[in-house]
C-alpha cells in the first residue's frame, strides 16, 4: 500500500512510546547521518531510558516526515499535486520545526536518511495524501500516548511538547484531506 513507509516509520513511533501497533527518490534532514542503533527494537527498563527512547523515535519519525515531503514537494511540478505546494511546503516547515524542537530537547535521531521507490508515491502523486492522512493520524496517535509516558514519568515539559506537536500534526491531518 501507499502508506507503508509511513506507517512503518510512524508504527516505530508507537511502539516507542508503548502502544501497539535509478528509479528511486531519496532525500535525508539536513544533519544527512546515520545510526547504527535502533533504540525502537531495544528493551528499557529505567523511566529514564524510555523517555529517551520515546524522543529519539518521535525525531526519527520527524525526520521521514520531513524527508518524505521534501520528495513530494521536488516531485509535484506537472502532477495534480502541484497546486498543493504551498500547503506542502508549509507542512514541512512545521515537521521540521518538530525535528528541532526535538533535537533541542536532547532527541538523537535513529536514522536521517531514507529511500522509498518512485512507486510509493503513485503515479502522478495520486499516493501523496492518503500516505499524509494515514501518517497524521499515526503520529497524533503517538504522540498522545508519548504525553501520558511522559506524565507518569513526570516530565510536564516534555508532556507539554508533545501535546503542542499533537494539536499541529491534528490540523495537519485535517489539511491533508482538503
Amino acid at each position: 500500500t501507499t502508506s507503508l513507509l509511513a506507517a512503518g516509520g510512524i508504527g516505530t513511533l508507537i511502539a516507542a512510546c508503548g502502544g501497539s501497533s535509478d528509479s528511486s527518490s531519496s532525500a535525508s534532514t539536513p544533519s544527512a547521518s546515520t545510526s547504527s542503533s535502533s533504540a525502537a527494537g531495544a528493551a528499557s527498563s529505567s523511566p529514564g531510558a524510555q523517555i529517551q527512547q520515546i524522543i529519539d523515535t518521535a525525531i526519527t519519525a520527524e525526520a521521514l516526515a520531513v524527508t518524505y515531503l521534501s520528495a513530494v514537494i521536488k516531485k509535484a511540478p506537472g502532477t495534480p499535486v502541484a497546486k498543493f505546494v504551498d500547503v506542502l511546503k508549509a507542512a514541512n516547515a512545521e515537521e521540521y520545526d518538530h525535528y528541532k524542537a526535538l533535537m533541542g530537547l536532547g532527541a538523537k535521531p535513529i536514522a536521517t536518511k531514507f529511500w522509498a521507490p518512485d512507486a510509493f508515491f503513485g503515479p502522478h502523486l495520486s499516493g501523496v495524501f492518503p500516505t499524509l492522512e494515514v501518517a497524521e493520524t499515526l503520529f497524533v496517535n503517538a504522540y498522545l500516548i508519548a504525553i501520558t509516558a511522559f506524565a507518569k514519568a513526570g516530565k510536564a515539559d516534555l508532556a507539554r511538547y508533545a501535546s503542542e506537536i499533537s494539536g499541529v500534526e491534528a490540523q495537519q491531518d485535517r489539511k491533508s484531506v482538503v
